[in-house]
C-alpha cells in the first residue's frame, strides 16, 4: 500500500458547476449547481479542525458563487490558505480587492496560449483572460497561470511564459491534458513533445523563472527527474488530496465525479473509503502496460485518464508515450 497522509492536506472544494465560458476542453457537468453554504461552512470548519492545509476553491467559474467573498474569509479564520482558479470573464479591479481583503492565497488563470488562435482553440473567451491579465498586473494580488500542455500549443510555451513574465505572473502551471466532458483525450503530448516540454522547463528554471508541473503530468515530471523515490508521486487523489463536489458528496479528486460517496465526515471518508483504498493499493493492482513498465513506481499516471479514458481505476496507460519495459 502507499503511504499516504494521516489527513488530506488539499481540499478541492466544487463551490459552483456554473460557467460563464464554454472550452472545448472542459469536463464539467455545467449543471447550473451551487454549494450549500451550510455544508460549505461545516466541511471548511471540519478540515480546519483535522489540520488540512489548504482549500482549493473550485468550478465551474469560482467568481460565479454568491458568496465566494465569504467563503475565502472563512477558510482565513479558520487558519487555512485558500486558492481558486478562474477563466477571468467578469473579473474587475473591485471583485480583486474584495479577494485581497478576504484574504485569497492565490489566484489561477486560466491561459493556453499567448495569442487569441492558439489558446481558443481549448480554452473560450481569450479576451477575458487577457483584460484580466492586464488587470491582475498592477495588483499586489498573487497570481499564476495555469497553462494546459496539448499538441497544439506546445510551440507557443515560451511565448507564453515570456508574456506572463511582462505580467509579472509569480509561475506557470503545467497541466496535464484530462478527459473532457464526453470522457475522451484529443491533442495530448507524444513522446518527443515531452522531450521538447521537459527541456524548455529546464532551460526557464534556471533563468530563475518558477515553472510548476502538476503531480499527475508523472510522465513529465519522470523526464524532469521531479519524481522522487518515496511514495508521493504521481496521483496524489486519496494519498494528501481529496475533493467535494457541488453537491456536497466526497470524491478522490475533481475529475472523479462519477466516483462520489455520501460517507459522513471528512475523516470518515479519508480512512474508510473504498475507492481510496484502491488508489493506495494500486501498486499492486496496476494492469498493463503499466505494471511492466520500468518507471511505474515513480510515475503512477493520472487515476482519472485510467479510469474515464480506460474504464478502471486500475488500468494501465494504453497510450503512455514514455512506456519502457526495461529501459531506465
Amino acid at each position: 500500500m502507499i503511504q499516504f497522509c494521516k489527513f488530506p492536506e488539499l481540499i478541492h472544494i466544487e463551490v459552483t458547476s456554473k460557467c460563464n465560458i464554454k472550452c472545448p476542453q472542459c469536463y464539467n457537468s455545467n449543471s447550473g449547481k451551487d454549494i450549500d453554504f451550510f455544508i460549505l461552512f461545516q466541511t471548511i470548519k471540519e478540515a480546519s479542525s483535522l489540520g488540512v492545509k489548504c482549500i482549493a476553491l473550485s468550478g465551474g467559474e469560482p467568481l460565479l458563487y454568491p458568496k465566494i467573498f465569504s467563503a475565502i474569509k472563512m477558510i482565513r479564520f479558520y487558519g487555512m490558505t485558500s486558492c481558486m482558479a478562474t477563466g477571468g470573464m467578469g473579473l474587475t479591479v473591485e471583485m480583486i480587492n474584495h479577494l485581497v481583503g478576504s484574504g485569497l492565497g492565490c489566484l489561477y488563470l486560466s491561459l493556453n496560449g499567448s495569442t487569441k488562435k492558439i489558446h481558443e482553440i481549448s480554452r473560450g473567451s481569450y479576451d477575458a483572460a487577457i483584460k484580466a491579465l492586464m488587470l491582475l498586473k498592477e495588483t499586489n494580488l498573487r497570481y499564476e497561470i495555469n497553462w494546459v500542455a496539448r499538441n497544439d500549443n506546445i510551440k507557443d510555451f515560451n511565448n507564453l511564459v515570456k508574456m506572463c513574465t511582462n505580467c509579472n505572473a509569480k509561475a506557470i502551471n503545467v497541466l496535464i491534458l484530462k478527459p473532457d466532458i464526453h470522457n475522451k483525450i484529443n491533442n495530448s503530448l507524444n513522446r518527443d513533445q515531452i522531450f521538447v516540454l521537459a527541456n524548455q522547463i529546464k532551460s526557464l528554471k534556471n533563468s530563475g523563472f518558477n515553472i510548476n508541473v502538476e503531480h499527475c503530468f508523472s510522465q513529465l515530471r519522470y523526464h524532469l527527474s521531479w519524481n522522487n523515490e518515496d511514495n508521493m508521486v504521481g496521483c496524489r487523489a486519496g494519498i494528501d488530496l481529496m475533493a467535494i463536489n457541488v453537491e456536497g458528496k466526497k470524491l478522490p479528486c475533481r475529475h472523479l465525479q462519477h466516483l462520489a460517496s455520501d460517507t459522513k465526515g471528512l475523516m470518515a471518508y479519508w480512512e474508510n473509503s473504498n475507492v481510496l483504498k484502491r488508489l493506495r493499493d494500486i501498486d499492486e493492482s496496476i494492469t498493463k502496460p503499466c505494471s511492466t513498465c520500468f518507471r511505474f513506481k515513480k510515475c503512477r499516471a493520472c487515476r482519472a485518464v485510467a479510469d474515464k479514458v480506460y474504464g478502471t481505476l486500475e488500468s494501465g496507460d494504453l497510450d503512455c508515450p514514455l512506456f519502457c519495459p526495461t529501459c531506465k
